[in-house]
């Protein structure tokens, strides 16, 4: 919706139902009114400078507030924008809320791991005889498991570390096989 070369055409080409549209425009509109559209602000000595300012900023020639999301989506779409990052930030966001609202959301990190299954594999790392476990732990644990099962960490280089590590401690316990380490990664702990 924020991006200028696509706004609501993009939802119609994608063959969205109208109701979805409707719902992504409401969300939108919501965000847009209850964060970042300037409110009406009376002359009190309460008021802020920035709500001053904007309020000042957005108002039509008849002194009724305007509203920049409602002309922004009832202006054509604007096909040469290819980044609408570099768009959004030459309409000054400082002076912009809808741009500020833009910028917020098209510069959002996104997130690579499905934060659910991540929340599940650390679930299952901390069982009552683990839970006094660091976070940094269970953390490094999960982060580990999941390079693992990605193939991001030869297991043949894993059981040689954890093997070094062992006989470097001294420890005369039996090292686990690659299978033990594998089969138990697969489990619950």
């Amino acid at each position: 919706v924020l991006h200028p070369r696509h706004k609501l055409t993009y939802f119609r080409q994608m063959k969205w139902e109208e109701s979805w549209i409707k719902t992504v425009i409401d969300v939108v509109r919501n965000e847009w009114d209850v964060n970042y559209k300037p409110k009406p602000t009376t002359t009190t000595s309460s008021s802020s400078a920035t709500q001053k300012y904007f309020s000042n900023l957005y108002r039509s020639v008849d002194g009724s507030l305007k509203d920049a999301l409602a002309e922004y989506l009832a202006t054509p779409n604007l096909p040469h924008v290819d980044n609408p990052i570099v768009y959004w930030m030459s309409q000054t966001p400082e002076k912009n809320p809808l741009a500020a609202m833009a910028l917020d959301f098209l510069t959002a990190p996104a997130s690579s791991t499905n934060v659910e299954c991540a929340f599940s594999s650390g679930g299952r790392q901390v069982s009552k005889l683990r839970h006094s476990l660091a976070d940094e732990t269970i953390r490094a644990v999960c982060v580990l498991g999941l390079w693992s099962d990605n193939g991001l960490v030869p297991h043949d280089e894993l059981i040689e570390n954890i093997r070094k590590k062992s006989r470097s401690k001294g420890k005369e316990t039996a090292v686990p096989s690659e299978t033990d380490i594998v089969l138990s990664s697969d489990s619950e702990p």
